[in-house]
């Protein structure tokens, strides 16, 4: 039987946490100064590890470091909605990992950020919402495109050092 609690998925856990927070941290920072978060590098990070890591480990990476990102920039309010949609986005991807392509995966199951539309339009009124709704497409182009670069790049072997040095020198003596 399978174990799901191991010291390298604890370990792993941690880790992938303190980056996604680390991550996280530093772009709200920034937001406080200017106004809104557009780029999310911690959801960069959780997209293209899918398949690289176990996905429960990811996913719980994923919602802790979310949940210590809403309380480090004063947004507690969105906890709830912020485990709920971390969740979906790996459910997402569990769902379709044998149907579809990686690229395709990552449009889907990002999808999910715009339950935050929904959230703050319940929770304040319409001009949250279209704000919201500027602010999470601008999100959602930024991490998805982002994803994908990296994953087209990594996949295209363009950086690995013997791919690139393998072709054959003719000698003219």
């Amino acid at each position: 039987m399978k174990k799901w609690v191991t010291t390298k998925n604890i370990a792993t856990c941690g880790v992938l946490t303190a980056i996604m927070f680390v991550m996280g941290a530093i772009v709200s920072t920034i937001a406080s100064m200017t106004g809104k978060s557009i780029i999310q590098f911690s959801d960069i990070i959780y997209l293209i590890l899918f398949g690289k890591v176990n996905l429960f480990t990811l996913i719980l990476s994923a919602v802790i470091a979310g949940s210590m990102i809403d309380l480090y920039s004063g947004g507690a309010i969105f906890i709830p909605i912020t485990i709920l949609v971390k969740i979906l986005i790996g459910l997402t991807y569990k769902l379709l990992n044998k149907k579809l392509n990686i690229h395709l995966i990552y449009i889907i199951s990002y999808l999910w950020v715009f339950i935050y539309n929904l959230y703050s339009y319940i929770l304040w009124d319409t001009s949250v919402l279209i704000v919201e709704l500027i602010v999470n497409s601008i999100q959602y182009s930024v991490t998805v495109g982002g994803a994908c670069l990296i994953i087209l790049t990594s996949s295209l072997n363009i950086f690995n050092k013997n791919e690139a040095t393998d072709y054959k020198v003719e000698n003219k003596s």
